[in-house]
């Protein structure tokens, strides 16, 4: 569906949109990368940074957070303030869920002092004070030029007449765009502060901005867009998420909570789970994993930006997880709404990564019926491959399993069904079809085509 059209339809009829998280702060959100353990802290003042986000950009949010750690001066404190789900604006017919935010940063920042902007669809690849430390030569705003504000950094004072409150929750973007050239605001940034996609250069880009959506590596919106491989700038995302994985980096986590997460913890503690809050309390040592932990009407309670740290903590505490998810269709208290499956899959193929060894199972109602997922490891035994009458079928699940043998270095068996007819087969399938029967040792299914798929599910 093309993007004017979602934007259309967002305006017009906003109810429909289950998942869109409903606005309910008046002030963005803190995350603060304090002076590193051993660095004297700087005399020069904090790196205020505002990253535009919204609830299906999670995952690029960390990697962006992670750049800025990775980047930054170890001596210096950088304050990094999510503009995400905000009362007061009128959202109907903005393109994302935080289009205009950014020209409200000056109000977040009392019209004092500087800030920069970014999408969080962004990586740095040098510290961010170099950019925020420029001489503005007297300019409101530099950007790489006077109609792309997705990065920017800002001279908040300067900006409080073309960017006042009133103007901010009112006009939309090319309007408040256009009131600070008509003051002649703007002023230059070097593009190497905005290389988007294929201009990027090892040499002269200092922030990669991912602006084509349907090559964005994270895939935050796979219900509107199909997608396809970044070959130019997607290793480089991949890369930092990797190292961000290695490190353990979670922005936030059980010793900084969100600010949602006390009135969260009221909530699950009255729902009788203080068994597994006791697991999340910043100094609490698992000394003996569990072998199985249900989490059944549980993280429908924990927030947005909560979700990953409980998630890691609770991963790190069993060998198998259990998850049932029942979430409502429309908002409930506190502003929560329906979070989609690809957000829940997202956040537990992330923690398997950090915690390759516990295995999960989400049950989740989609419409009205239920389905299941499974990840992390597979269980011990065989890997079994089921085969039938058709080679080219045949031989595409024999190369999976084979690969996968030889991977994991388990067994490998192979499974004949019978060459008789389909419908004879589908009709004993709870049997495998007549005298065929699953190795009790099996841990593995492989199938390739119509009918052995069936047998396999």
């Amino acid at each position: 569906m093309p993007l004017l059209t979602q934007r259309i339809l967002r305006g017009l009829a906003p109810i429909l949109d289950t998942t869109r998280a409903v606005a309910r702060h008046d002030t963005p959100d803190r995350i603060v990368l304090g002076v590193r353990p051993g660095h004297r802290p700087s005399d020069k003042p904090p790196v205020r940074i505002f990253l535009g986000s919204e609830r299906a950009q999670f995952r690029a949010e960390r990697v962006f957070i992670w750049s800025v750690e990775k980047h930054r001066d170890p001596s210096r404190i950088y304050e990094i303030h999510i503009l995400k789900e905000l009362d007061g604006f009128n959202r109907r017919f903005w393109l994302t869920g935080f289009t205009n935010y950014r020209f409200a940063i000056p109000m977040f920042c009392g019209f004092e002092g500087r800030a920069i902007y970014n999408d969080a669809d962004q990586v740095y690849l040098r510290d961010p004070a170099d950019m925020f430390d420029l001489d503005m030569k007297g300019s409101g705003f530099l950007s790489i030029n006077d109609r792309d504000t997705s990065v920017m950094l800002i001279d908040c004072h300067a900006m409080a007449e073309a960017w006042s409150e009133k103007v901010v929750r009112s006009l939309s973007r090319k309007q408040l765009e256009a009131r600070a050239r008509a003051d002649s605001l703007w002023g230059h940034l070097d593009a190497g502060w905005n290389a988007r996609d294929k201009e990027y250069h090892p040499d002269t880009s200092w922030l990669v901005h991912f602006t084509t959506l349907h090559t964005q590596p994270w895939r935050p919106l796979p219900e509107q867009f199909v997608y396809f491989r970044n070959t130019a700038v997607g290793p480089l995302w991949f890369g930092l998420e990797a190292e961000a994985d290695e490190a353990g980096f979670l922005p936030v986590s059980a010793t900084r909570p969100s600010r949602e997460w006390p009135q969260a913890y009221t909530e699950l503690q009255q729902a009788g789970h203080q068994a597994l809050l006791e697991m999340l309390e910043p100094n609490a040592e698992i000394k003996q994993p569990h072998e199985r932990l249900d989490l059944t009407d549980f993280l429908e309670r924990v927030p947005d930006a909560d979700i990953a740290w409980v998630l890691d903590r609770i991963f790190s505490a069993a060998h198998h997880i259990h998850i049932r998810l029942d979430e409502p269709l429309r908002p409930v208290s506190g502003g929560r709404v329906r979070r989609n499956r690809h957000f829940w899959l997202q956040h537990l193929d992330g923690t398997s990564r950090r915690r390759a060894h516990t295995r999960w199972t989400l049950d989740r109602r989609e419409g009205l019926r239920w389905q299941r997922w499974h990840g992390g490891p597979a269980p011990q035994g065989d890997i079994v491959v089921l085969t039938h009458r058709k080679p080219g079928h045949d031989n595409q699940a024999l190369a999976v399993a084979e690969q996968l043998a030889r991977d994991s270095g388990r067994n490998l068996q192979r499974l004949a069904l019978p060459g008789s007819d389909a419908g004879h087969i589908l009709r004993r399938l709870c049997r495998l079809g007549p005298g065929i029967k699953l190795p009790s040792q099996a841990a593995v299914i492989v199938a390739s085509g119509w009918l052995p798929t069936r047998v396999a599910r």
